[in-house]
């Protein structure tokens, strides 16, 4: 019977890295925030406190992403199931966080940290999507659902031979980690993606 420790070990630790609260740790002694107010992604930061504290805060974000699939790496070594696990994991921590009463940023930065490790390839591609729709839909969140959608897209059609040179997994695993990944950052960015439509619909008829 495989024992399931290590899955187990894996994704709670991810989840707790994930879930650390960045943007209070950034601005725990600024005076400036306001009571009631929350305090959750890069853009709140800005609001308060820009660009150093904003930089800082993706700074960690990126670190937290990074130190989670580090850490599975190190405990139980080289395993693209674990890595994976860690990844989506640190990125549920980080949207859905223990700190902020399962509320959370939109896992960017965080899923761009584990990418570093486990497909740094994979985070160029993503990045490319991104500057297109960003010149095209001239919107920040819309760039990002574009991106976020044709990545999985892309990552399902391409060829078992491309698809091992960027991971050492089977092609199947690599989509599904993909795909998840992917997923659990729309989702959390549905609510502006539908904000920046409205706003683009107004600015046509007026």
């Amino acid at each position: 019977m495989v024992s399931l420790i290590p899955e187990i070990i894996v994704v709670l630790l991810s989840y707790l890295i994930g879930s650390f609260p960045t943007a209070y740790a950034v601005l725990k002694n600024h005076a400036q925030i306001e009571e009631g107010k929350e305090i959750r992604e890069v853009k709140d930061v800005w609001s308060v406190k820009p660009t150093r504290a904003a930089v800082t805060f993706l700074l960690i974000d990126v670190l937290k992403g990074m130190a989670a699939v580090w850490i599975a790496m190190v405990l139980f070594g080289e395993n693209f199931f674990l890595e994976a696990s860690a990844a989506v994991s640190a990125v549920f921590g980080n949207n859905y966080s223990l700190w902020f009463g399962f509320k959370g940023s939109r896992g960017l930065a965080t899923a761009a940290g584990t990418l570093i490790f486990i497909a740094w390839n994979l985070l160029i591609v993503w990045g490319i999507f991104w500057v297109i729709g960003k010149i095209t839909l001239k919107n920040s969140d819309l760039a990002s659902g574009f991106a976020l959608i044709l990545a999985p897209l892309l990552i399902a059609i391409l060829p078992k031979s491309i698809l091992t040179s960027f991971i050492n997994a089977s092609p199947g695993a690599i989509r599904i980690f993909v795909f998840i990944l992917c997923f659990l950052i729309l989702l959390k960015h549905l609510k502006p993606i539908w904000k920046a439509l409205v706003r683009s619909e107004s600015y046509g008829r007026s």
